[in-house]
C-alpha cells in the first residue's frame, strides 16, 4: 500500500512540474517579444536572427504551452507580458 502511495506522489508531482514548462533564455526572449507585439520578423532582426529561426521558436514554444495556432499564442504572450520584463538588450515594448 505504501509503494503506491509514493508512486502515486511521485507522478503528482511530475504533473505539477509539467504543468510549468520551462522555456529555453532564446524561447523566453522569443515569447516576450512577441507579448510587446513584435511579429517574426522583428523579432528576428531584434535578436540578429533568420526568420526561420524564430519561426522554429515559435513552434517550439507552442508545442511546450500546448497551443495550437499562432493568435492564441500571441494573446497568451500578450497576457502574461504584463507581469514580465523586457529580456536584456532587447528593445522597449511600446
Amino acid at each position: 500500500m505504501q509503494n503506491i502511495l509514493r508512486k502515486a506522489a511521485v507522478k503528482s508531482h511530475r504533473a505539477t512540474t509539467s504543468d510549468r514548462p520551462s522555456l529555453s533564455k532564446r524561447e523566453g526572449e522569443v515569447f516576450q517579444l512577441l507579448g510587446c507585439g513584435y511579429g517574426p520578423s522583428q523579432t528576428a532582426e531584434e535578436l540578429r536572427v533568420s526568420v526561420k529561426t524564430v519561426e522554429g521558436y515559435l513552434d517550439r514554444i507552442k508545442k511546450k504551452l500546448h497551443i495550437g495556432d499562432a493568435r492564441t499564442l500571441r494573446q497568451y504572450a500578450i497576457q502574461q507580458g504584463r507581469s514580465m520584463r523586457k529580456p536584456p538588450g532587447v528593445g522597449i515594448c511600446l
